[in-house]
């Protein structure tokens, strides 16, 4: 449930800056392969966020949803973490926090 709101919320976010090319990695292969797929849910809060996801993706002019292993996840996963030390929610517009720089450069390194 908390992976769908999450990526509810992002959208959300896409949509409120007006970007139109995105790329979603998410490491919950079940959850990449229900919005890809179409899943049926018995959650309804579930249901309606998945709904949400399903509409915005293809209003989005370059969206590409894959799935990545933990490994490959690190700058998420520590975000992740970064968050829960914050009371009030986090959005870094222009440039990430300093604790995720190395990994983002790690990454492009390859």
């Amino acid at each position: 449930m908390a992976e769908f709101a999450a990526l509810k919320r992002g959208l959300e976010l896409v949509l409120e800056n007006g970007w139109t090319d995105l790329w979603l990695e998410g490491d919950a292969k079940i959850i990449m392969d229900i919005i890809s797929k179409r899943g049926r849910l018995r959650c309804e809060e579930t249901k309606k966020h998945v709904n949400y996801i399903n509409v915005v993706m293809p209003e989005l002019s370059n969206c590409v949803l894959s799935h990545v292993y933990r490994e490959g996840n690190r700058v998420a996963d520590r975000l992740a973490k970064l968050g829960h030390q914050f009371q009030d929610p986090k959005v870094w517009r222009v440039q990430p926090p300093d604790i995720v720089l190395p990994i983002i450069h790690d990454d492009a390194k390859g």
